[in-house]
C-alpha cells in the first residue's frame, strides 16, 4: 500500500503521532538509512501511537498483498503492460506493475475525497521535531547520529508534498518517473510513460467498481490482527 491508502485505513484521521507511524517503514527506508520490521514496546503516550501507527503499517500491507481484490488489479494491468516492449523499462515489469496499483489507488482516495491528501500532509506538519528525536533515540539507540539526516529527508518529503501530485495526469507521470530512476536508473521516456498511464487507465473502472468492498474488507480483517 501506498502513503495515502496507510492513512485512510487508520482509526483516526487526526492522531498526528499514528498518522507518522503509519508511513514510518515506508519512509525511513525511502530515506536509505534503516528498515522497520516490527513494532516495539514504549512507555511515553506519543512513543505508543507512533508503535501503534507502524504495526497498522505492517499488517495493512500483509492483509493488502494477499488480497484477491489487489491480485485481481495487478494480474489485469499486467496483462496489459506485457502487451508491448518498453524500451526504456526492459525488466522488472512485475514491481511496477505492483507498485503502480498502489499508486492509483491513492489517485483514486485524492480524486474522491480532496481533502484526504490536505489531511494527511496537515498530521505530519504537527511533528515536533524534539520529541520526535526522543523516541528515535530509543527505536534506533545504534543510529542516533542519523536522525538529523531523516529528519531533513522527512521535512523535504512534508514539504513537496508530491503524493498530491497523483491526482494529475503529469504529476503521476512524473512519480513513475522518479521512481524509476531513483530504483533502477532508468530515464523512461514519454511514450513508456505515457504507455503506463494509458494501462492503469484501463483497468482504473475496475478498480474504482471495487473500491467500496475492497475497503471494507480490508477494516473487516485487520480487526483481526490490530491493537485497540
Amino acid at each position: 500500500m501506498n502513503f495515502l491508502s496507510h492513512f485512510n485505513i487508520l482509526p483516526d484521521h487526526h492522531d498526528h503521532a499514528l498518522c507518522f507511524g503509519s508511513v514510518m517503514p515506508d519512509l525511513v527506508r525511502a530515506s536509505g538509512l534503516l528498515k522497520i520490521k516490527k513494532p516495539i514496546i514504549m512507555n511515553d503516550p506519543f512513543h505508543i501511537q507512533i508503535e501503534r501507527g507502524i504495526s497498522y503499517h505492517l499488517q495493512a500491507d500483509h492483509v493488502f498483498h494477499s488480497s484477491l481484490y489487489f491480485e485481481s488489479w495487478q494480474k489485469a494491468l499486467g496483462h496489459l503492460l506485457g502487451k508491448e516492449k518498453l524500451e526504456t523499462l526492459p525488466k522488472y515489469l512485475n514491481f511496477y506493475g505492483h507498485v503502480l496499483i498502489e499508486m492509483w489507488i491513492d489517485r483514486i482516495l485524492l480524486l474522491t475525497n480532496q481533502n484526504v491528501g490536505e489531511l494527511f500532509y496537515a498530521n505530519l506538519e504537527k511533528i515536533e521535531k524534539d520529541k520526535l528525536k526522543c523516541w528515535w533515540e530509543i527505536r534506533f539507540v545504534k543510529h542516533c547520529d542519523e536522525f538529523d539526516f531523516f529528519w531533513n529527508f522527512y521535512l523535504k518529503f512534508i514539504n513537496q508534498k508530491f503524493v498530491l501530485a497523483y491526482a494529475n495526469e503529469a504529476g503521476f507521470k512524473r512519480a513513475i518517473k522518479g521512481l524509476a530512476f531513483r530504483v533502477h536508473r532508468y530515464e523512461l521516456s514519454e511514450y513508456d510513460l505515457d504507455f503506463l498511464f494509458s494501462a492503469c487507465n484501463e483497468v482504473n473502472e475496475l478498480i474504482v467498481s471495487e473500491q467500496k468492498d475492497f475497503w471494507t474488507a480490508m477494516e473487516s480483517r485487520l480487526q483481526v490482527y490490530l491493537p485497540n
